[in-house]
């Protein structure tokens, strides 16, 4: 091939002498050697520059990887702090609230066990006042009167009436206790239904109403005829203090549907 490619390319006269030919063979050779060489180390730079490359993308890769993992351990650092910061000053918030409340409900107890024995001593005194006894163990309710009332209501055939009665019950509190004070004993002393405790009103033969709303007396007669049930109460401040009395009462004004079959003798003035 290189005889061949040697006679098209070279003049005749280099062609014939044998030594002229040797040293075209070995210069082509070397050219072609060098053009060998040199594709050689260019895919062998090109192979070289790739790996450096990747190797530098490896090493940019982990340096942020390791930025981003040092950054990830900071962060989970500073939100571990700040849930202790939180969770210490929750504990701390917690310990004295519970202690705010322990002291609160201390000073209520100690305020209700002293309102209890005011109330105590101020029930004792009215009923010494009013000749009621035991003075210690009476409850300080009084049934003063006991009268009828007649209501009217009209409806397609017009009008028909039913009949309540009024009973007022003197309470143990004087004058002095303010309505809302007043309001609340009353309400706590009768209107209250404590489990297995007999309903206060119970011993003047006046029932507990269904629904603690303000009842329709009508309606009441009508679906309970054979119950004394209590329709309304409403208070009622008397100053008229009696003979002996120093003072006048707080009364409750009691409206049901029948009258008091019979009340306690120690209910009477």
């Amino acid at each position: 091939m290189a005889f061949q490619s040697l006679h098209l390319m070279c003049p005749p006269t280099i062609i014939d002498n044998p030594q002229m030919q040797i040293s075209l063979i070995t210069k082509l050779k070397l050219q072609y050697d060098n053009h060998i060489f040199a594709a050689s180390c260019f895919k062998i730079n090109k192979k070289i520059k790739i790996v450096r490359e990747r190797d530098e993308a490896i090493r940019t890769v982990g340096i942020e990887r390791q930025n981003a993992d040092r950054q990830m351990n900071e962060e989970k650092k500073n939100a571990a702090y700040q849930i202790r910061q939180v969770r210490d000053q929750a504990v701390k918030e917690i310990a004295e609230m519970q202690g705010a409340l322990a002291q609160a409900q201390k000073d209520v107890a100690y305020q209700r066990h002293l309102n209890e024995n005011l109330l105590r001593i101020s029930r004792e005194r009215a009923n010494v006042d009013r000749g009621l006894k035991p003075k210690k163990e009476h409850t300080g309710y009084v049934v003063m009167n006991m009268q009828e009332k007649k209501l009217q209501r009209k409806n397609s055939r017009g009008y028909y009436t039913i009949t309540l009665w009024e009973t007022v019950l003197q309470s143990p509190y004087s004058v002095d206790f303010t309505e809302e004070q007043a309001r609340y004993q009353i309400h706590e002393d009768l209107m209250q239904h404590e489990d297995g405790k007999e309903w206060a009103l119970s011993r003047i033969g006046i029932c507990e109403k269904p629904d603690p709303k303000f009842c329709d007396p009508f309606e009441y007669n009508e679906i309970m005829e054979n119950e004394n049930v209590l329709v309304r109460y409403q208070l009622r401040a008397n100053y008229q203090a009696r003979r002996g009395e120093k003072t006048g009462f707080w009364d409750i004004i009691l409206v049901h549907q029948k009258p008091i079959p019979q009340v306690p003798k120690d209910m009477r003035p």
